[in-house]
C-alpha cells in the first residue's frame, strides 16, 4: 500500500485497522534496522568493511585486493567479513570506534524521540545506542540476557537489542557463525522474538534488502516469522519484494514523508481515549467428546512426512515452504516428498504422514512412474503405505470431502485445505493434541488416531534435492505452459534409457532447451540422479579438448592425463544426467575432432544419462530418437497470454490465433515469447500483425540472414518467426538497452549483474549519456533478450549470435572504446586473481572465478588486437594464460590465437622471442611430448648465457628471463638461477624463494616470505624441518580449489610422508599430469605390502617425475631406503645415481638424506653445515629486496 501525506494530514489510512488498533491497544512494536541511524553518520556495512580494512593494511598490505574486490561484485559484503574473521579482535576495535554516539549527534535524533512517543516497545538489530539515548528512562535488554529477555512479552518498556550492544563488540552478532548460534538454536531470545511476533503487531523501519547484510539479518527474521498469522508492516521507499508476511508501507522519501507518516502515528496515540475496560478471549474446549482417542503423548522426536502432489501434467497451489512454515516452531523432524505411489511404498519410520492433493470423483491425485496425475481411491492409497506403525495420516484436498471410507484401517483425518485452516489444524494436533478440536474434518477409525502433544522448538526441515546445473534457473520455468505429452514420454524415456543416448531434435527455437531444463527441474526435486544434473550448452565448444574438458567436469575429472581410461579404471558409474544442449553445432567441426567428440558421448552413456538436444540427428550407434513436434496453437496461445495478461476480444483472438501465431510466429514457442513480452498493452491485434509484416521486410532487406550462415543452423526457422521476433524486440529498445544487449556478446560465460552495472561506472564511461544501469538490466530480461542466472547475465544461445551481428555494425570508434573497456576488465581480473592466489583464504575463489570466466578470457584474446592500448599490458593477460590454459586444457587453442597475435605485437623489443618462449613454456607446463624434446627446445632457445644479453630495464626481457629462470629451475639448475639473479641484482620473489627451497635454504626461505601464507613448498619447508602439524596441512588443503588437482596431490604427498595417507585415498586423486602420476605413484608405493609391486610403483614413479628433477631426485632417495629396507642388491646402483643428482644439483637437503641413510644415523637437518661452491652474498640479496615491515 502507498501512503500519500499532505501537510494537513495526520491519521493513517483507515484501510488499514491493524496498525491503529495496535496503537490503540499498547501493542505495535517498532523494529529498526540500520538504516533508520544513517543521518546520525554510521556507514553501511560496505563502508564499515573499508574501515576495517584499511586498519588491517599496515600488517596485511595484501588485503588492499579485498577493497577492490567489495567495489568491483567479486565478493559479496557478507564474505569478504567471513575472509576477516581471523582478525576479529582488530575488527571488533574498529566496530567499537565506529558506532560511538557523539553529544553532536543528539540533535539528529528527533525521529528516535518521534518514535518513543508512539510506543515504548522496540527490537532492533543495530549496535549503536541510538534508541536509549533518545529516552533515559528506557530498559535496554541485550539477547543474551536470557532472565530479562525471558520477560519482555510482558513488559510495558523496553529495547530489545537483538544482535548485541556496542557496550561490548565482542558480544554483537556479526559473523555467521554467530547468526546461526543465535537464530538456529534454542535460545531465549529466538522463543521471546517469537512470542512478540504472534502477539503483538510489528513494523519494521531501516530495513533494505539491497544490503546484503541487511537481507541477511532479515532472511534470518524472517525464517522466525514465517508462517504467523498475525499481519506486521515495513516502512519503505521502493517497491522491493519483502516476504509475504509483511505488508509493505511505501513512502516517497526518508525525510519529510517519513516524518509525516510519524507524526500520524503520534497524534493517533496522543488521541486514544483510555478506558478501564479490557477484553479477555477464553478459548473454552468442549467438555465433552463424542469419540475417543488414545491417550494423549508428549514427545520431542516426532517424524513428519509431507508429501505433496505436483504432477507434471497439472498445476496444483501447494507450496511446500508456505506449509512447512506452519510447523516451523515445533520440536519435530519434517521430511519432504512428492506424492506418488513410490514415495508412499518407501516410507519408513514416520510418525505422521501429511498428503496434501486435489480430489477429482471422489478419488485423490497422485503421481505415477512418469510424474502425470492419477487418481486412486482413498483405499487404494492405503494399500501403497507399507508401515502400519504410523500414528496418524492427514489428508487435505481443493474440496469438501465426499469419498468412500469403508474399509479402511489406518487412521485417516481428512479435510479441506486452506493456510488459515492449516494453522488451526496444527494448534490443534500438535499443540493441543486434541481430535475434538478437528471439528471441519473427517475422521477415519478415530480409536485408532495416536495424537501427540509436540514441545516448541525449531523444526528441523530436509527436503532433498538432487544437485542443479547452474545454468539451470528453476523460477525461469515457471511460465512453462503445454507440452503434456511431451514431458510424460521424455520422463519415461530418460528413466528407461540404459547404455544409449537419447536424442531431442527439433528446429530452432522451438523449445528443446526449455523442455529439458524443465525436466530437470522436476528431476531434481524429486531427488533423482543424486550425484548430479549438469547441463553442457555446446554452441561455443570448437574442438574435441573443450568438449572433454566439459564432460571431465561432470566426473570431478578436469585435466586428467586419459579421461576415458581414468573413469574406466576408477568404475566412475555415477548416477547423474548429463545434458548436451545445441549438439548441432559440433557436427560441422573437423572430422576428426568431431569422431573423438561422438566417441567420448558413447562411452560416458555407459556411466551416466546422457541426453541430447539437437537441431539434426547425432548419427551415433546407441542413439534412441525423439522429435519434439511444434507447438499446438491452443498451446500457443496458452504461452502468448502468460507474458500479455490483457484483455483480448474475440475479433483480436481470431487475428492472434490464426494470423500471428500460426501464420506469422509458426508457433514458434521463443518467438511467442520475445514477442508477447514486447507488446504495448495498448496495442491491438491487427496493428500487431502490420508491425510484424512491415519488420519482417526490415529483417530480410537488412541482411539478418548473414546470422545463421553455419551449416548447423540450417534447421533454424528463418523464413517468419525466429530472427524476425528478435528483430521486432531489438528494434523496440532504447539506445542504452542496445547497447547493453550487443556489449555482453564479449562476454561468452556471461557478467555477474553487479560486476556488468559496475563495467559502466568507469571514469572514462561514468558521464556517458549511455552509461547501464539496472533499468536497462531488467528491460531486457523482461523482453527475453536475456537470462539471469543466480545472478549471472548471459545472452541466449541464438540471440547471442544476433547481438553479435548488431555489435559488428557499429562504428569502429565505439566497438574500440567498448574492448578496451572489457579488456581492463580482464586485466583487472586477471590481476585480482594473481593476488588472490597468494592468500590461502582465497584459494578457492581464484579457482571458481576462473573457472567461471574461462569463456571471457579466450573472447579477450581474439580481440585483443582490434583496439589501441598499452602493449605491456596487453602481454601481461597473454603471460597469465599458459598457466591458465594448463589447467583448463586448452593449449592448442590457446596456441592458435597467439600465433595469430605475433604481428600484432612486433613493434614491442623482443617481443618475438617473449611469445616464442610463452608457446614453448605452455607446451612445458602442458607435458606436452617428450620431456627430452621439450628440455632441448628450451634450451636451444635461451640458453643461460643467453639471458646476460637482456636488460632488465625493458619490461618484456624481465618476461624472458623470469620464465625462463623458472623453467631451469624445474630442470635442476637451481644454483646457476640463483647466482644469476644475485650476479645481475635481478629480483623475482617467486623465482628466488623457491631456488632456496631446492638447495635447501629453508631458514631464507621462510626469512623472505612478506607473509606468512602456506603453500606446498612452505609445507615442504616445515615438513622438511620437523615442525609440521598434520592440523595445519588439513586446515590448508581445506581452503584448496577442490579442482587445482595438481596442489591437491602435491599437498597429499606431504601428508604421505608424514605417514597419515591410505591407498584408498591415493587412488581417489586426480592425475593431470606425469608429475603428478609420479607423486601418486610414489605414495602408493610407500603403502605397498608386495614387495615386486612396490618396485614397480617406485620405478614407475621416477621415469614420471622426470620433468621435475628435484622431485625425481626425491623419489630414487625414497627408493633406494626401500631397496636398503629387503635387503636388495639394487640398493647401491640407485642410492649412487640419487646421490649423484643431489649433489650436481646442489639440493643440500636431499644430500642430507642420501648421506645419514648411508650412515644409518638420523641427525637433524643443519642448513649451515655444507658450504655453497660459490660465495653467493645471500643474506645480503635478501635484505636488499625483502620488503617485510
Amino acid at each position: 500500500m502507498i501512503f500519500k501525506f499532505g501537510r494537513r494530514k495526520n491519521i493513517l489510512d483507515t484501510n488499514h485497522p491493524e496498525i491503529i488498533k495496535a496503537v490503540q491497544n499498547d501493542r505495535l512494536v517498532f523494529f529498526i534496522g540500520s538504516g533508520f541511524s544513517r543521518e546520525l553518520g554510521f556507514p553501511d556495512w560496505k563502508g564499515l568493511l573499508k574501515e576495517i580494512i584499511q586498519a588491517l593494511l599496515p600488517t596485511n598490505p595484501n588485503y588492499d585486493l579485498l577493497i577492490q574486490t567489495l567495489d568491483e561484485g567479486f565478493l559479496t559484503e557478507i564474505e569478504v567479513l567471513e575472509k576477516l574473521q581471523k582478525h576479529k579482535k582488530d575488527v571488533l576495535e574498529v566496530l567499537a570506534r565506529t558506532f560511538q554516539l557523539h553529544q553532536a549527534n543528539n540533535s539528529k535524533l528527533n525521529k528516535h524521540r518521534k518514535l518513543w512517543k508512539i510506543t515504548k516497545k522496540f527490537i532492533t538489530t543495530n549496535y549503536d545506542k541510538a534508541l536509549e539515548t533518545a529516552n533515559q528512562s528506557s530498559n535496554k535488554v541485550v539477547y543474551d540476557n536470557e532472565f530479562y529477555v525471558a520477560k519482555l512479552n510482558v513488559e510495558d518498556n523496553y529495547v530489545f537489542k537483538l544482535h548485541g550492544c556496542i557496550e561490548d563488540p565482542s558480544r554483537c552478532i556479526l559473523f555467521e557463525e554467530n547468526y546461526k548460534e543465535l537464530y538456529n538454536g534454542h535460545s531465549a531470545a529466538i522463543e521471546t522474538l517469537k512470542k512478540i511476533g504472534s502477539d503483538k503487531t510489528i513494523i519494521f523501519l531501516g530495513f533494505s534488502l539491497a544490503d546484503p547484510f541487511v537481507k541477511k539479518q532479515f532472511d534470518y527474521i524472517n525464517n522466525v516469522y514465517k508462517g504467523m498469522q498475525n499481519k506486521h508492516f515495513i516502512i519503505t521507499t521502493s517497491g522491493e519484494d519483502f516476504e509475504t508476511y509483511v505488508e509493505p508501507i511505501k513512502i516517497d522519501n526518508w525525510g519529510e514523508a517519513l516524518d509525516q507518516l510519524l507524526d500520524s502515528l503520534v497524534v493517533l496515540k496522543e488521541n486514544v481515549v483510555q478506558t478501564s475496560m479490557t477484553r479477555l478471549i477464553d478459548v473454552l474446549e468442549p467438555s465433552t467428546q463424542i469419540h475417543k482417542t488414545k491417550e494423549i503423548i508428549v514427545a520431542s522426536d516426532i517424524r513428519i512426512a509431507i508429501l505433496i502432489a505436483t504432477p507434471i501434467n497439472k498445476q496444483f497451489d501447494y507450496d511446500f515452504d508456505k506449509i512447512a512454515s506452519h510447523f516451523s516452531n515445533l520440536n519435530i523432524t519434517i521430511d519432504f516428498f512428492h506424492l506418488s505411489v513410490e514415495a508412499l511404498n518407501n516410507l519408513e519410520g514416520f510418525d505422521y504422514l501429511l498428503l496434501f492433493t486435489e480430489s477429482v470423483q471422489g478419488k485423490i491425485v497422485v503421481e505415477d512412474d512418469n510424474f502425470k496425475a492419477k487418481t486412486q481411491s482413498i483405499q487404494e492409497l492405503e494399500r501403497e503405505i507399507f508401515d502400519d506403525q504410523i500414528k496418524g495420516i492427514f489428508l487435505f484436498i481443493d474440496k469438501e470431502v465426499e469419498m468412500d471410507t469403508t474399509n479402511i484401517s489406518l487412521p485417516i483425518v481428512a479435510q479441506k485445505f486452506g493456510n488459515g485452516k492449516l494453522s488451526r489444524f496444527v494448534f490443534s494436533t500438535f499443540k493441543k493434541a486434541k481430535a475434538s478440536l478437528l471439528t471441519e474434518a473427517v475422521i477415519i477409525n478415530q480409536d485408532s488416531l495416536v495424537l501427540t502433544k509436540v514441545e516448541s522448538g525449531s523444526a528441523t526441515i530436509n527436503k532433498k534435492k538432487s544437485p542443479l546445473s547452474k545454468r539451470i534457473e528453476p523460477k525461469n520455468l515457471k511460465t512453462f505452459v503445454g507440452r503434456g505429452t511431451d514431458l510424460e514420454v521424455l520422463v519415461r524415456k530418460i528413466l528407461d534409457i540404459k547404455q544409449s543416448i537419447l536424442t531431442i531434435k527439433g528446429s530452432g527455437g522451438i523449445g528443446k532447451t526449455t523442455i529439458i531444463k524443465k525436466l530437470a527441474v522436476e528431476f531434481s526435486d524429486r531427488n533423482y540422479f543424486v550425484d548430479g544434473i549438469f547441463f553442457i550448452d555446446c554452441e561455443n565448444i570448437i574442438d574435441f579438448q573443450s568438449f572433454e574438458y566439459k564432460v571431465a567436469m561432470c566426473f570431478d575429472l578436469e585435466n586428467s592425463i586419459d579421461l576415458m581410461a581414468y573413469i574406466k579404471q576408477d568404475e566412475r558409474k555415477l548416477s547423474s544426467l548429463i545434458i548436451f544442449d545445441n549438439f548441432e553445432s559440433l557436427l560441422y567441426i573437423e572430422a576428426e575432432e568431431i569422431r573423438k567428440i561422438k566417441n567420448l558421448v558413447s562411452f560416458i552413456c555407459d556411466y551416466a544419462t546422457v541426453v541430447i538436444t539437437s537441431r539434426e540427428w547425432i548419427g551415433l550407434d546407441y542413439e534412441e530418437r525423439y522429435e519434439l513436434r511444434f507447438f499446438t496453437t491452443d498451446e500457443a496461445v496458452e504461452l502468448f497470454l502468460k507474458y500479455y495478461q490483457h484483455t483480448i476480444n474475440e475479433i483480436d483472438m481470431r487475428i492472434l490465433r490464426a494470423d500471428i501465431l500460426e501464420n506469422l510466429l509458426n508457433n514458434n514457442p521463443l518467438a511467442i515469447k520475445i514477442i508477447a513480452k514486447n507488446i504495448p498493452k495498448t496495442k491491438n491485434m491487427f496493428a500487431l500483425k502490420e508491425d510484424l509484416e512491415s519488420d519482417f521486410f526490415n529483417t530480410t532487406q537488412s541482411g539478418f540472414e548473414n546470422i545463421f550462415i553455419k551449416e548447423a543452423d540450417s534447421n533454424i526457422e528463418r523464413s517468419k518467426s525466429l530472427y524476425q521476433s528478435i528483430y521486432y524486440s531489438y528494434s523496440k529498445l532504447a539506445p542504452r538497452e542496445k547497447l547493453a544487449f550487443e556489449i555482453l556478446c564479449l562476454f561468452p560465460d556471461g557478467m555477474h549483474m553487479e560486476t556488468y552495472k559496475k563495467f559502466f561506472e568507469d571514469k572514462e564511461i561514468r558521464l556517458d549519456m549511455n552509461r547501464i544501469s539496472d533499468r536497462e538490466i531488467k528491460s531486457l530480461e523482461n523482453k527475453s533478450l536475456v537470462e539471469i542466472t543466480q545472478g549471472l547475465l548471459r545472452l541466449q544461445s541464438i540471440v547471442g549470435r544476433f547481438a553479435e551481428h548488431q555489435f559488428s555494425r557499429r562504428t569502429f570508434d565505439e566497438k574500440e572504446s567498448y574492448y578496451r573497456r572489457a579488456f581492463q576488465y580482464v586485466h583487472f581480473l586477471v590481476n585480482v586473481i594473481d593476488k588472490m592466489s597468494k592468500t590461502e583464504a582465497f584459494l578457492s575463489v581464484v579457482g571458481e572465478i576462473s573457472e567461471n570466466n574461462k569463456e571471457n578470457f579466450f573472447k579477450c584474446l581474439e580481440y585483443l588486437d582490434k583496439f589501441e592500448f598499452d602493449m605491456e599490458r596487453k602481454l601481461e593477460i597473454i603471460l597469465y594464460f599458459p598457466h591458465f590454459v594448463r589447467s583448463i586444457d586448452q593449449r592448442d587453442r590457446f596456441e592458435k590465437i597467439i600465433i595469430r597475435l605475433r604481428e600484432h605485437f612486433r613493434s614491442v623489443e623482443n617481443s618475438e622471442l617473449l611469445i616464442n618462449l610463452i608457446l614453448h613454456v605452455s607446451k612445458f607446463l602442458h607435458y606436452s611430448g617428450k620431456f627430452d624434446d621439450s628440455l632441448k627446445g628450451l634450451v636451444e632457445l635461451i640458453p643461460m648465457h643467453k639471458l646476460n644479453q637482456l636488460s632488465n630495464e625493458v619490461k618484456t626481457s624481465g618476461y624472458i628471463i623470469n620464465w625462463s629462470l623458472q623453467s631451469y629451475l624445474l630442470i635442476g639448475n637451481a644454483l646457476e638461477v640463483l647466482r644469476y639473479m644475485i650476479n645481475n641484482n635481478h629480483y623475482n620473489e617467486h623465482v628466488f624463494t623457491l631456488s632456496l627451497y631446492y638447495l635447501g635454504l629453508f631458514k631464507s626461505f621462510d626469512d623472505l616470505r612478506r607473509e606468512k601464507v602456506n603453500h606446498f613448498f612452505r609445507l615442504e619447508s616445515s615438513y622438511n624441518r620437523n615442525i609440521l602439524e598434520i592440523h595445519t596441512l588439513e586446515d590448508y588443503l581445506c581452503n584448496i580449489f577442490e579442482k587445482d588437482f595438481t596442489e591437491v596431490m602435491q599437498v597429499n604427498y606431504i601428508k604421505a610422508k608424514m605417514g597419515y595417507q591410505t591407498a584408498e585415498n591415493v587412488m581417489k586423486l586426480v592425475v593431470v599430469n606425469p608429475y603428478t602420476q609420479g607423486l601418486q605413484n610414489l605414495m602408493l608405493a610407500f603403502l605397498e605390502t608386495n614387495t615386486d609391486r612396490a618396485i614397480h610403483l617406485y620405478t614407475e614413479a621416477i621415469k614420471n617425475l622426470d620433468y621435475v628433477k628435484y622431485y625425481q631426485t626425491e623419489g630414487i632417495f625414497f627408493f633406494s631406503k626401500f631397496l636398503k629396507a629387503i635387503n636388495s642388491m639394487e640398493y647401491q646402483k640407485w642410492f649412487d645415481r640419487g646421490y649423484t643428482s643431489a649433489k650436481e644439483c646442489e639440493y643440500r637437503y636431499l644430500i642430507h638424506c642420501f648421506e645419514s641413510l648411508k650412515t644409518g644415523e638420523d641427525e637433524p637437518y643443519n642448513e649451515y653445515k655444507r658450504e655453497f661452491p660459490d660465495k653467493l652474498d645471500i643474506e645480503g640479496f635478501i635484505r636488499k629486496h625483502s620488503k617485510k615491515p
